[in-house]
């Protein structure tokens, strides 16, 4: 019995690659233009928030003084707050890769 998978080489799929035309390249460009764009926008947006609440945890942890109990109240507020600000940054980066999927999807079946 022959095995004739050994037949099929990398070299005879080369042909195989659909070739895309300047619109869907150009398009493609855009699409991945956009998603770093977006990208970049929350991870700045979600650095500047949890800068602003280290801030406010020092002024918390200075009104404060002694009191060990406010002190370790700010400090779970601050772990809360800095929780909430990446899973907004994740959230936004899950649908940016979601829709730069189907984008790229979309323009491959042009």
């Amino acid at each position: 019995k022959r095995d004739w998978s050994s037949d099929v080489c990398s070299s005879d799929l080369n042909g195989a690659k659909p070739t895309l035309s300047p619109a869907q390249e150009s398009a493609i460009k855009t699409a991945k233009e956009s998603y770093l764009a977006t990208i970049k926008q929350a991870r700045e947006g979600a650095i500047r928030a949890v800068a602003d609440a280290k801030s406010l945890l020092e002024q918390e942890l200075a009104a404060a003084g002694k009191d060990k109990e406010l002190k370790a109240n700010a400090v779970v507020n601050y772990k809360k707050n800095v929780a909430a600000i990446w899973a907004v940054f994740k959230k936004t980066e899950t649908e940016a890769k979601t829709t730069l999927r189907s984008t790229l999807n979309s323009i491959s079946h042009l």
